[in-house]
């Protein structure tokens, strides 16, 4: 017995016409090229605190230690108070923790990662590990900076010796974004979150200071685009370390000057520009780069388009 047939209705293709004659086009995006669209970049600008000036010459820069920020010198650890009407900077005997930053973590500590003989390696927390951790997966990177990288809920960033700064998925070390500098990126960087509000969702950026340490740089978390510059006002000055990035939103830097006395503390604040609405129209607040999402495509394009950076080399999974 032969089997049946059941016609369905067929809808019109791309070189049929509609019932009036128009000609029918496809309202959905090629899935294999399709790349998510990015939102701006948010807007931000620094306010400046106060510049507390130390006696020098600086021989570490700030340093966040059990939540208090300090900042080395030849006399010995100075101590940051940012908070309060009057943000001040004391000399302190000693400190009451010794850093130990070998590996950078994530928020929930379940990851952490460090730089390995030129190899990223990232690891996971194991309760049935002996060592408690295991590899999760590793990158070659070509002049990978020799500090600890930052870690997210989805990303880590780091910095490398060709000037530019890469961010890659947690999960597999897959390229996000590389941006170039005008310098290579060596030291430490911060990131800044800012609590969001109903017009403002939160935000989040990375700061670095790419050598000579003239200027601390803004970057997106999202794209990896340059949104804001800092730069020392004097001829020679110099950013001693890298950038403390407080949860109250303001970032600390070590200066030092021309000689050897001349040093100070510089305390800036960075602030989320709220976005102006039509009085005529309200919006549902939108999370901007929330650390949950990873919606980035991996095929982003490099910030700088002069030039292609070196190739990573490919996640080396366990």
């Amino acid at each position: 017995m032969a089997g049946l047939a059941i016609a369905g209705p067929t809808l019109p293709s791309a070189a049929q016409t509609t019932s009036s004659g128009a000609g029918f086009q496809n309202q959905f995006p090629d899935p294999l090229t399709y790349q998510p669209p990015r939102p701006d970049p948010p807007e931000l600008q620094f306010e400046s605190v106060t510049d507390i000036g130390i006696v020098g010459p600086l021989v570490s820069g700030p340093r966040d230690l059990d939540g208090a920020v300090y900042v080395g010198t030849a006399a010995g650890p100075v101590r940051v108070n940012w908070a309060g009407p009057t943000p001040t900077a004391e000399r302190v005997a000693f400190l009451a923790t010794e850093p130990s930053a070998d590996w950078g973590l994530s928020p929930d500590r379940s990851h952490r990662a460090k730089p390995v003989d030129g190899r990223l390696v990232v690891q996971k927390a194991c309760k049935g590990c002996g060592s408690g951790w295991r590899r999760r997966w590793r990158l070659r990177v070509p002049g990978l900076a020799p500090v600890p990288p930052v870690m997210t809920a989805k990303r880590v960033y780091f910095g490398s010796s060709d000037n530019r700064i890469y961010g890659v998925r947690r999960k597999n070390g897959h390229r996000l974004w590389a941006t170039a500098l005008e310098g290579r990126v060596l030291r430490e960087l911060a990131l800044w979150v800012a609590t969001g509000t109903e017009r403002a969702p939160q935000v989040a950026a990375i700061l670095a200071v790419p050598e000579p340490g003239a200027e601390l740089v803004v970057l997106d978390v999202y794209s990896g685009s340059v949104v804001l510059r800092y730069r020392l006002a004097e001829e020679g000055d110099v950013i001693v370390g890298s950038p403390v990035a407080t949860p109250d939103g303001y970032v600390i830097l070590a200066r030092q000057g021309y000689t050897e006395q001349d040093a100070s503390v510089i305390i800036l604040k960075l602030v989320h520009m709220e976005p102006e609405l039509p009085p005529a129209e309200e919006t549902a607040p939108t999370s901007y780069n929330p650390e949950t999402s990873d919606e980035v495509a991996p095929g982003a394009p490099v910030a700088d388009p002069r030039a292609d950076p070196p190739a990573l080399g490919s996640p080396k999974m366990p």
